[in-house]
């Protein structure tokens, strides 16, 4: 049986037993995905990203893991951190509760996410994998609670061959405020993993919200963010990429009421011959909001990186002010870097702009530390780990940071002992 006809089959069995309002949601996905398939270069929002490698492999739709354990290595990873924070893990897309480590009294709920009606587009991409999605995490934080220790989120993939969708939502009630940390990881081998999170931020709320996927290199990853920030809310949004074959991030920050604020970082880290994606709106609905983005990619081999950064401001939104900057270290002479700023501005009070740029290891700066006795690898590695350091520096939270840290660290390594450095 083919994957789509699997999909068919899991698709029919799962909404069956569904009540009505979600039974009609995830048939108008399935008919999305009927109506348009899988997108192609020709569609502008995957314009970069060709998902032969994906669409054309025969995949099998996962099969239940809700008894399966961490392996030992994320088990502790969970215990390490739960000092420090809460700790849910979604094992193949699933909440598992039993694995968790929440303490609901410091104010945080958590169950299963439940898919309901929402507000925004989406292609024949996300409408399958809508219509088939587990659910995931659901993290609400009550009205005027600041969650004092962050969420760290453990996303597990276990099953080699197959095809993951799972649905999470974020909502910070009025006044409140949260951090959370969320890394994917996986068994080696490979699979789809694919991810929807829809976060909600009301009147006056933040959340610091830092995302790592390091998945293996094998595997193919999708993820896609949908934050609703209003009136005097805040968002403070950073993504690592790292692994799988080809990998897509996508995050969409729609700024619903004044004062409202998003300010979105990314460094992708990209070897072999990983494609790694990356594509932002920042949407400016309404006057007097503010946005930036900053996004650092370093890439070696023959790896490419994909910046698609969209600035809309809506006609009327005046007082807005964002601004958008992308630059990449190209490693070996294979890599390649694209980047790709818009600005679609409706409005003439308005401050927004855009900057990028593509280059190597400064050679006077690698010349200055070998002439301090450093071998030319490690000084390529504190050049690589400076370079990135800004972004870095923009998360708040020291627990949070450290474990950024941590990934970044686990990274670089591996980047400088295989630069191309007299290439």
């Amino acid at each position: 049986m083919t994957f789509l006809n699997q999909a068919k089959d899991h698709f029919d069995r799962m909404s069956s037993a569904l009540k009505l309002p979600e039974q009609k949601l995830r048939r108008d996905m399935w008919a999305k995905f009927q109506d348009e398939g899988f997108p192609d270069f020709k569609s502008e929002r995957w314009r970069y990203t060709n998902l032969r490698s994906v669409t054309q492999a025969d995949w099998k739709i996962e099969s239940n893991s809700s008894a399966a354990k961490l392996p030992e290595k994320w088990a502790n990873w969970c215990l390490k951190w739960s000092k420090h924070s809460d700790v849910l893990v979604c094992f193949d897309g699933q909440y598992r509760p039993d694995l968790s480590i929440v303490i609901e009294a410091r104010g945080l709920q958590v169950e299963a996410a439940e898919l309901k009606t929402f507000d925004f587009e989406v292609d024949g991409f996300w409408g399958l994998n809508l219509s088939i999605s587990k659910s995931g995490y659901s993290l609400r934080v009550p009205a005027s609670t600041q969650l004092e220790r962050p969420v760290f989120v453990l996303n597990f993939v276990s099953q080699m061959n197959a095809w993951s969708s799972v649905f999470n939502e974020l909502v910070l009630e009025p006044g409140s405020s949260a951090t959370v940390f969320e890394l994917q990881v996986s068994v080696d081998g490979t699979f789809v993993a694919n991810d929807l999170t829809l976060a909600r931020l009301k009147k006056g709320a933040k959340l610091d919200w830092v995302r790592v996927q390091d998945l293996a290199q094998e595997g193919f990853g999708f993820s896609e963010q949908v934050v609703e920030v209003g009136e005097a809310a805040e968002l403070n949004w950073t993504q690592m990429q790292a692994g799988s074959e080809l990998a897509r991030g996508s995050l969409t920050a729609k700024m619903l009421g004044r004062e409202a604020k998003a300010h979105v970082n990314g460094l992708t880290f990209g070897r072999s011959k990983q494609h790694l994606d990356q594509r932002i709106l920042m949407s400016h609905e309404v006057g007097e909001t503010e946005s930036s983005q900053l996004f650092k990619g370093i890439f070696k081999d023959r790896s490419r990186g994909v910046l698609n950064g969209k600035i809309y401001i809506a006609k009327n939104a005046q007082k807005v002010l964002s601004n958008q900057l992308n630059h990449n270290l190209l490693l070996s002479p294979g890599a390649e870097a694209d980047t790709k700023p818009e600005l679609e501005v409706y409005a003439d009070d308005v401050k927004a702009n855009h900057g990028a740029s593509v280059g190597r290891l400064s050679d006077e700066q690698l010349f200055y530390l070998q002439s301090r006795g450093i071998p030319k690898h490690l000084a390529a590695q504190i050049l690589a780990r400076a370079f990135v350091d800004d972004v870095v520096l923009k998360v708040e939270n020291r627990f949070v940071r450290q474990a950024l840290e941590e990934c970044i660290e686990s990274v670089l390594p591996h980047f400088a002992t295989e630069m191309e450095l007299d290439s």
